[in-house]
């Protein structure tokens, strides 16, 4: 009768109906990393494949700021739970080729390390969109305990945090706790909820498939979140503009938390997880992110910090995913060929051929300025500066076409051209969503300006450095001082102004 009534009590204060939160939804597919939240599944929808095959490609699924060595995930892949030894098995590195990871950084840690077909794509949840039915409570604050995996004891005392978060309570309209399946299955944190009489629901599971789309509608549904602990749901709840913060008793991350695992058996494998370990204390964590150690409602939002953590700007199209799990074959894409023509001309040096091939190819807007987009972040800037100028006389009106023409006209001495893409650039990056002009400007605006930037100091072009600024300031955000012309008026301060630019874009 009393464990009836407990059951109950904690059905009434499970409030993912409440929040419409998308159900849970597990199925038989192979626990391979690329199944895990769903993340196969959802690039399986967005292409109608029904049945897609197992694939054993890896691709990081969570934030890992814990990396120094490729071979932390360039590895052997432990697969099954300590509970289910026949259910055990072992995927070799490679095997789970190619790595698709994060950031840059890490795509060139892991191709430094012999790994060239890494591919930095962004984590699964990057391409996750907002769902409209997601409604943001006004002065929630969401509370996520750092989680454990099945067999894991627990990281923080239940108690000693339960009583943190009623101190802080009055100052929120509504607290809800999130619990990790994993939590749930070791037996943590319901008992005591139900005692403080907290809201919660339940967070994401490994194989639950749907589990993105709900962390997804979770985070687009509060306005604040804290945690006792890093992890991803920081990066997640920050992409979703979520308030955040690292506070109250901290959790207990020993150097042994893993020693349940299947890898803790693999003396390399237990290396590298106490190796990892180490990089989740707070004496370590509190200097690398003294901005997150706040109070809740001190939280703040930090979009911009989620997106370079996340991968935002390295986000492929669905039907790349597909290439690169081994679903689908690519084949020869126009833009692909206009794009291996145009380049062997300009190896060739041969500039009066490229302008006759622009004029005897079909003329296909979208083409050309895909073609554009591929030109510049492949340093191919003489070329791109060509085609943005005949693009421009038939009229082509695209953020990149003005682009490659005010950077190509400072770099090849055009001061006609240069002042014909100002003027155009701002008024058509405008007209462009937040997240178009964030992913120009990190793809192709901070690429192709870093390297035009750091070629001019070393060269001492004090007038090159005062017009790629003044571009820079047209179409990239620009840190305080740095974004008032005033700042780099004559040659000299220009020189000091470009190298603080850079050191910013660091």
């Amino acid at each position: 009768m009393v464990k009836a009534k407990l059951t109950l009590e904690w059905q009434n204060m499970d409030i993912g109906r409440e929040l419409q939160l998308p159900g849970f939804l597990k199925t038989n597919v192979v626990p391979v990393e690329l199944n895990f939240y769903g993340a196969a599944k959802m690039v399986a929808d967005r292409l109608g494949i029904v049945d897609p095959p197992t694939s054993y490609v890896s691709w990081t699924h969570g934030w890992r700021q814990d990396l120094l060595r490729a071979d932390q995930l360039a590895c052997d892949a432990h697969i099954g739970l300590p509970s289910h030894p026949d259910g055990k098995f072992i995927i070799p590195a490679d095997r789970r080729r190619p790595y698709l990871v994060a950031t840059k950084a890490i795509e060139k840690l892991l191709q430094d390390a012999g790994y060239e077909d890494t591919r930095a794509v962004g984590l699964p949840f990057s391409y996750i969109e907002h769902n409209p039915a997601a409604q943001r409570i006004p002065g929630s604050l969401l509370v996520m305990p750092t989680h454990v995996l099945v067999n894991m004891e627990g990281r923080a005392d239940e108690i000693e945090y339960l009583e943190y978060i009623r101190s802080i309570a009055p100052q929120f309209k509504r607290v809800i706790f999130c619990i990790n399946l994993a939590c749930l299955a070791n037996g943590m944190w319901l008992d005591n909820l139900n005692k403080y009489g907290f809201d919660y629901v339940f967070g994401a599971g490994l194989m639950d498939q749907n589990a993105l789309f709900r962390m997804r509608h979770l985070f687009d549904s509060v306005e604040y979140m804290t945690s006792n602990g890093i992890g991803s749901h920081f990066v997640y709840a920050g992409l979703c503009g979520v308030k955040v913060s690292l506070s109250g008793p901290l959790d207990n991350y020993r150097w042994n938390q893993h020693q349940n695992e299947p890898a803790w058996q693999d003396p390399v494998e237990r290396e590298k997880l106490i190796l990892s370990a180490s990089m989740y204390q707070h004496d370590f964590l509190r200097n690398k992110y003294p901005w997150l150690y706040v109070e809740p409602e001190q939280g703040q939002e930090c979009v911009e910090w989620a997106k370079e953590e996340i991968g935002f700007a390295n986000r492929v199209s669905f039907e790349e995913l597909a290439i690169l799990f081994g679903w689908r074959q690519r084949s020869v894409s126009p833009v692909d060929q206009l794009f291996n023509s145009f380049v062997q001309l300009d190896e060739a040096n041969d500039l009066n051929a490229l302008v006759e091939h622009f004029h005897t190819i079909p003329y296909h807007p979208g083409n050309m300025v895909a073609l554009l987009l591929r030109l510049l972040p492949s340093n191919r800037i003489r070329v791109a500066y060509i085609l943005a100028m005949l693009l421009h006389k038939r009229e082509c009106r695209h953020v990149a076409v003005a682009f490659a023409q005010s950077v190509g006209g400072a770099l090849f001495h055009n001061q006609a051209e240069m002042a014909l893409g100002l003027a155009l650039l701002p008024e058509l990056l405008a007209a462009w969503s937040p997240d178009q002009q964030y992913l120009f400007q990190q793809q192709i605006g901070k690429p192709v300006l870093s390297r035009s930037l750091a070629l001019a100091i070393q060269q001492g072009q004090l007038l090159l450095l005062q017009q790629l600024l003044l571009i820079t300031k047209s179409c990239m955000p620009m840190p305080g001082a740095l974004a008032d012309p005033a700042a780099w008026a004559n040659p000299n301060s220009a020189l000091q102004q470009a190298q603080l630019l850079l050191q910013s874009w660091q």
